[in-house]
Order: structure tokens, then sequence, then C-alpha cells
């Protein structure tokens, strides 16, 4: 029968999968998904290079937060070992369906039926597959390598996977499978802080207007200037080793009825060494434009003098410990003209880390900076009128000392049902299905955390407890990096020194406080699905109804240190339409449209009512739990032509409406007189994305006979966006997180028993933070990233492969207001997998 129910995931193809997916990365028989199965074949590795060039926007305050609702790429392919900074940062995320970095391409102009939940619920309590009991006896077994360029370190994986048919009727079928990898990787990084220019008296000191609060200087233009205060360079030395388990068994009751029982179990650990040197700036009067007006129309001051300046050392030691365990109880009957697929599913996610959180001061400093090349700013530091050497750091005094305990726990229950009839119009494959889901998952941060100050009877330097490895100069050899602190070492010196280190009960029980936090979430659906054929013509019609109930738990401290908790309840109804229509002109012409509604949800974190300060990194945070969920409105219209001598060729027009969105909405306020950095998930007005979307394929026919077979493809996809906020009502900004351009481009080849290719990813700059203006606002550069494979078949069974990833070593760059004021800069080197696989 013809099976109108397919996986819940979108009909456009994310190509890392559908390539982890394809039986030998080859293009199967022309059919409905040949196009987009070819095509991912040929550039679906530029997406993991993406995400490994991808940098981690979190400073020294606190850990990102982690959740397992994101599947990275690196996380499809099984290699949690090799996951960029951007992602180990994103564990515990929501996907957002807007960003550039989550499209996906193929399959042009189709909507996402009705039975798929825009966010990716569904896919706990349906993991609907093939049966293993459909297949034979098999086992494959890998040996690998993976080699980071920067560390020059090896480190070894591998994977083994049996699949046994038994049974007197070969109704039974049992599959183990288990994946170990690891890897060593150095990041280093230029970052800064540009802080907006105040007016101060002939003392420095600040001008404060009738409320008490600094009064911000203009240029010429009316506009705020900002000058650099904080300039950071660090390297972070990144081990990490994951083990994943998996266990299946299934079982032919009879003919029609066949259930299976899945469990996978992950256990991953890291360690993230960070060594940084933060360059803090006043302002004070000597700086140009201080004290009086800055002169023409410069937002930026480029060139700076600093009468008082210091270093923060911060050396940040953290372990990551992940259990993850993962069940499934399903099963299917299927009928002639009908069939239920059943589900019921649990998971307990468990993520532990301990963070020794280390500061060191050197005081007494003057300096200077100038920003002749935006990327990599100059500076120079005296004391006491003698050029001083930031790797000097006998006097690096010990000002404190965070040792974080924090353990998140996610528990999570699903069950779903799905109902497939066949309808009989003739010719033409026709369905019905509908179906009910219900998922509720429940998390709890649990936070202990001890504050240590120093005690001025025990003083100690980082000297003393510093690495016999001197990292020399950084970021592209521009930067100086002192010796940073032995993990270890730092530790064993807590334990063996305790009168160098002074409880601060206050601050530890304020701090703990803030991170504690429980947050609830249940989703009821159903839906109602129709596809219809009239001979060329296919209609596919339905529509999803869904509740969302949340439940939030934060804690807060009070003006008088009071610590008190909150609770925030929400639920909303949402009703979500979906209708396609597709016409056959011809064998090799296709016309499809489309509209659908999709729902996005808020973190489940963004939406504690919380708020936490940071002195260290002069940063505030708060939760807001008045967050409403994103609805997606999509229109598309394309073509598809194939033609034998030209090519496969797609084209799609699309436009989409989008309410409530979310961003994150960066400002800056006056605490204790200081300047702090505040961010806080908003809700967006209204927004739009319209553009259009190009494949295509076509075999390499002139490189014939140096090469047996090739082929070229390209997706391209331009993104015109514009979007407004409530902090900026009369401007028209861009969708945060879409680019305008994205390409990806790829060429594989086949000669004899060697096969292999590269692959081009690119993504032009994307805003990613609101301020409160434009000068505040923060915008990811371009992204470039260009990977390559080979691989050489011994015989039907042994096959020998390389992947080089990041080939180009495009940094990751990111600058607020404009490009003169760079804000990230970090480079991960190039890496590579050497490989063996063997069937048996």
């Amino acid at each position: 029968m013809s099976k109108g129910l397919v996986p819940p995931t979108p009909k456009t193809w994310n190509l890392t999968q559908v390539i982890e997916d394809s039986s030998e990365n080859k293009c199967p028989n022309m059919n409905a998904q040949r196009y987009t199965r070819c095509l991912a074949a040929a550039i679906s590795m530029s997406l993991n290079s993406l995400g490994a060039q991808s940098t981690t926007t979190v400073e020294d305050s606190e850990p990102a937060q982690n959740s397992d609702e994101t599947v990275s790429n690196s996380t499809q392919s099984g290699d949690l070992a090799n996951e960029s900074p951007r992602e180990r940062g994103r564990v515990l995320l929501k996907r957002n369906p807007i960003a550039t970095e989550y499209q996906t391409a193929g399959d042009l102009g189709s909507s996402r039926g009705a039975y798929f939940d825009g966010e990716g619920v569904d896919f706990r309590g349906y993991f609907k597959s093939s049966f293993a009991l459909d297949s034979t006896d098999q086992g494959s077994a890998s040996m690998d390598v993976f080699f980071s360029d920067q560390s020059s370190i090896f480190k070894p994986g591998g994977s083994l996977s049996i699949r046994e048919i038994f049974g007197e009727s070969s109704d039974w079928a049992v599959e183990v499978s288990l994946r170990t990898s690891a890897s060593d990787r150095i990041f280093e990084h230029y970052q800064s802080n540009w802080t907006e220019l105040l007016q101060i008296d002939e003392n420095g000191n600040r001008i404060l207007d009738g409320n008490g609060q600094a009064i911000a200087q203009a240029n010429s233009a009316g506009d705020e200037v900002y000058f650099l205060d904080r300039l950071r360079t660090s390297r972070d030395l990144i081990y990490t080793r994951s083990n994943a388990y998996k266990f299946r068994v299934e079982h032919a009751w009879n003919d029609a009825h066949r259930t299976y029982f899945e469990a996978t179990i992950t256990d991953y650990f890291s360690n993230n060494n960070r060594n940084r040197s933060e360059m803090n700036f006043r302002q004070s009067a000597a700086l140009p434009g201080f004290g009086d007006a800055p002169q023409g129309e410069s937002t930026s001051i480029t060139e700076g003098v600093y009468s008082s300046a210091f270093i923060r050392r911060y050396n940040g030691d953290t372990d990551t410990d992940r259990f993850v365990q993962r069940y499934i109880l399903g099963g299917t009957v299927e009928r002639d003209d009908w069939s239920i697929d059943y589900s019921l599913y649990a998971s307990e996610f468990e993520n532990k880390t301990l963070w020794y959180d280390w500061n060191f001061f050197d005081f007494g400093l003057a300096g200077s900076y100038s920003v002749i090349d935006p990327y990599l700013p100059e500076f120079s530091l005296t004391r006491d009128g003698a050029d001083f050497d930031v790797r000097d750091i006998s006097q690096a005094n010990f000002s404190s000392l965070r040792i974080h305990d924090t353990t998140t726990t996610d528990n999570d229950y699903a069950a779903r049902v799905d109902f497939d009839t066949e309808i009989d119009l003739g010719s033409s494959d026709s369905f019905f299905s509908f179906g009910a889901l219900y998922r509720e998952k429940e998390r709890g941060n649990e936070h202990d955390r001890q504050v240590f100050r120093a005690n001025p009877d025990a003083p100690f330097t980082l000297e003393d407890v510093q690495k016999d490895f001197d990292p020399g100069f950084i970021v592209e050899a521009t930067y100086p990096l002192s010796r940073g602190l032995a993990p270890n070492d730092g530790r064993n010196f807590v334990i063996e020194n305790p009168d160098s280190f002074v409880l601060d009960p206050l601050s530890s029980r304020l701090e703990t406080a803030r991170q504690l936090y429980d947050a609830f979430e249940a989703v009821s659906g159903m839906y109602a699905h129709t596809s219809l054929g009239f001979g060329s013509l296919r209609i596919e019609a339905g529509s999803r109804i869904e509740y969302t109930e949340t439940e939030t738990t934060g804690t807060n401290i009070d003006e008088d240190g009071l610590i008190f908790e909150t609770t925030q309840t929400n639920d909303y109804w949402n009703f979500l339409p979906t209708v396609e229509a597709t016409y056959r002109i011809s064998p090799s012409l296709k016309l499809t449209a489309s509209w659908y509604e999709i729902l996005m949800r808020p973190q489940y974190f963004d939406i504690v009512p919380y708020e936490r300060i940071s002195f260290p990194t002069r940063n505030i945070t708060r939760g807001n739990p008045d967050l409403e969920p994103t609805v997606i409105d999509s229109y598309q219209i394309a073509v598809e032509y194939n033609h034998e001598s030209i090519g496969e060729f797609g084209l799609e027009f699309y436009y989409k409406t989008i309410s409530d969105f979310f961003f994150d909405a960066a400002s800056t306020e006056q605490f204790n007189g200081e300047t702090f950095n505040t961010s806080t998930i908003g809700n967006g007005e209204d927004g739009t994305i319209y553009g259009i979307q190009v494949l295509y394929e076509k075999e390499i026919d002139f490189l014939e006979p140096a090469f047996d077979t090739g082929t070229f493809s390209l997706a391209y996809t331009l993104s015109e966006s514009e979007a407004t906020v409530p902090t900026r009502p009369n401007e028209d900004l861009l969708v945060p997180g879409r680019s305008r351009h994205s390409v990806l481009a790829g060429i594989s080849l086949e000669k004899g028993k060697f096969a292999g290719g590269t692959s081009l990813a690119y993504q032009s700059y994307s805003l990613d933070d609101v301020g409160s203006s434009r000068g505040e606002d923060r915008f990811r550069e371009e992204i470039l990233a260009l990977d390559a494979n080979l691989r050489y078949s011994l015989n039907e069974d042994i096959e020998f492969a390389v992947n080089i990833f990041n080939i180009t070593d495009h940094p990751e760059r990111a600058y607020v207001g404009n490009s003169t004021r760079i804000v990230n800069n970090q480079f991960g080197s190039w890496a590579a997998r050497l490989s063996v696989n063997a069937n048996f």
C-alpha cells in the first residue's frame, strides 16, 4: 500500500542526516528524493565545518545552559567529541528554525505536514524507521584517529555494530552497536568589550544627571561614541571523550504486528581549560576625546591612552560529565489498506559540571591601544614608567576562586499513536492519517557554589600555580599569553593551602541561589492530514492542534538580600494548518505551491524568572517569564526541471511572516559605579523573510575518462528580511540569525576504487543580538568553510577513508555597531579523521 505517514522531519532534507542514512553516499535511481539525496551526498560535510568554526559567546561568568533539544551536525554522525565551542554551548537548546545555520536544502515548494511539529517535539516518542527484520545479518567495525592541527594531538576512536536475525520464522532481530570518539583541540581568541563614552569632569569623575545616572557623550552627529575598555586574549584547551551505546530488539508477532524496544546510552566527558588575559582600561581625561565632545561623526575611538589600567588573569578549569539514557517501546500494525503506529518514550538526561573559576589581578598599570587592524588591535602597558611584559605574572595576585558544582537533569516522557489509511481514488495513491501526541518534560538545575576571597595574611600569585607550558604568542602569533594555571596543581593547592583562601558565606549563598531553577513543559497535540491524487495533480492538506503548558520556578534576591522563589505559569492553544499542491506538467517538469504554519516555543531557561550578576565580567542576565511562542507562516512556490544534458534545476520563491520572534536584547546599565552589559531574551513584534532558493545538480561528463563519474551540486538561498522590536519601534532591522546569502556547493568524483570530493559552505553576515541602539547591535561576520574527503575501497568489505575539515581555517568573527568594533576573532585550525571501515 502507499504509506502516507512518514517520519516527523521536514520535507526539506537535513543534508548531513541524509548522507549518514544513504548507503555508500551513492545516488539512488531516479525517484522523488534523488535530487536532494545526490545534493546532500556532495555537500553535507560543509554543515559540519560551519559549526566547527562557530564560537561560543559565553563569558567567564557562567557556562552555557545545556539541553538535548538540538542535535548538532557532529551529533548526527556520532561524533560528540568533535563538537565546536558553539555547539558545546547549545547542548540543551531548542533549534531555531529561522536561523540560517539550521536551514536545509531540497524538496522545493513543499510544506511541513500537519503531522510534523516545527520545533521537533515529535522526535520524542516517534522513531518510525525501517525494521531490521526486513534486513539480513550484518556486522561492521571501524577504527579511526582524529587529528587537530592547532594541538597536533592524535586521538583514537572506533565503532562496532552487529545485527542478528533469529527464531524459527526469523521473527526476532537484535541490533547492538557502540561508538567511541575523542579529541584534543585548541581554540584561540581575541575578544573585546567596547563601552559607551561618558561625560567626565576635569578630575576624571563622571558627571551625573538629576537621577544619579551617568551622561553619555555624543559626536557632532549626535551619535553615541564607544571606546575599547577591555581587550581579551585567550586559549582554550578542550579534551572530549564520548561513548555511545545502542541496543534494539524486534519481534514479529504475526504478519501484521511488529514491536520493538530500543535503548540508547551516551556517556560523555570533557575538560575545558581556559587561559585568559584581559586588559582593562578605564575612561580618563588622558584618553583622546574625553572631556571634550568628539569631533566628526566617528562612533569609535580608535586611539586611547590610559593613566589607569589593570590585567584580570582568568583561568577556568571545567569538567563536564554527561549521562543520557533514552528508551522507546513501539510497534506497527499494518493491514492491506491501513496501519497503526504507536510508541512510548522515556529519557533521563544528567549533565554535571565542576568548574574552578580563578581570578588574579595585576594593578598599578598604565596603557594605550591602537585600532589599525580592527581584528588585531595593538596595545601596550607600562608600570612605573617602564614597559610591562604581559607574560610577567610575578605580581598577578590571587583575587577570588569560585567552585561551581552544577547538576542539570531532564526527565522526559512521551506517548504517540498514528493511524494511516489508503483512499481509493482510482490510479493515484491517496491516503488519510491522523494521530495524537502527549509529551512532558521537567528540568531541574541544582547548584552549589563556594566563593573564596584572598587572605591578606597568606597571599600568593599566579606564578605559584602556573603551568610548565609556555603558550608563547597566540591568535596568528600576534598576542603574548602568560603561563596559565595548571588545573591539577591548582586544585591541589586549594587542599594543601587552606589558609590562603577565605570563604565568603554571603556571596556563596546569594550566588548559589541565583542558579537554582525548575522548569516544566507539557505538549498535547492532535493532527489530521490527507494526500489526494488526481492524475498529474496532488493536493495535501491538514491541521494540527496543540495545547502547551509551562511552569517555571526561579530563585531571586530582594533589596535586603533575602532569597525568595518566583513561580510563573503559562498555557496556550495553537491551530497550525498546512496545504500543498503539486502539478506534474511532464515527466521532467513539476510545479509545487504550499502554505503552512509552525510554532517555536521559548527555551526553558529563558522563561525562568531570574537575575544573575557577574562582577568580574560586568555582565547581567535576566530571564523573561512573559515570553510568548513564535508563530511562522510560510508560503512557497517552486518549479523543478530535469534535463538530460542541462542537469537538474530547481527554483523556489518563498515568503515568511513571523510573529513574536525571539531576540537577544542587549544593553548597558550603570551599577555600583560601573557600566554593566545586560542581556535578556525578548519577543520581537513582526518580521518577514522572503527570497529565493536555487538547487542545481549536474553530472560532470567532460571529466571522463579521467574519472568514472563526477557530480557538481549547488544550493543557494537569498533571504531578504526585516523586523521590528518594541525596544526600537521606529527602526527596520534584520531578522536575527538570518543571513542574506547562503551557499552550499560540492564536487564528488569516482575513479576505480577511489572516491572523494570537496564541499564549500558560505553564509554572509547576520544580526545576532539587538541592542538598545544601532551602536549596540552585535553582528556575526561571514562564515566560510571548505572540507574534503577521500575513500579507497580495498574490496567490498574494507574501506579506508580520510576526511579533512575546515581547510580554509576561516575565523569566527563578530562586531558590535560597526566593523571597527570587533568583539570576537576566533581560530580553531583544520582537523582530520583517518579511518578504516570493515563489514563482516
